[in-house]
């Protein structure tokens, strides 16, 4: 009788999703479906011309963020 099963790959090894009721060192056969790895690929670029509200770019919002983490609010220990 074939099963579907649902699994993941982790740290080299395929990982059941579900509990499978198998009996030690059963062979089993593993079909992988083609993956298609270029949808990821086409949608590198996509945020490219993207502003906010305000008319930034990301750019501008990502020099925000690192300028901001240049400042410091802690008090000045003296002793």
């Amino acid at each position: 009788m074939a099963i579907e099963i649902d699994a993941v790959w982790k740290d080299g090894k395929i990982l059941p999703l579900d509990n499978i009721s198998l009996d030690n060192n059963t062979r089993v056969t593993i079909h992988l479906p083609e993956i298609n790895r270029g949808e990821k690929k086409s949608l590198a670029g996509a945020w490219k011309d993207y502003k906010t509200k305000d008319g930034k770019s990301l750019d501008d919002v990502k020099k925000e963020i690192y300028d901001s983490r240049k400042i410091s609010t802690r008090k000045e220990t003296r002793l």
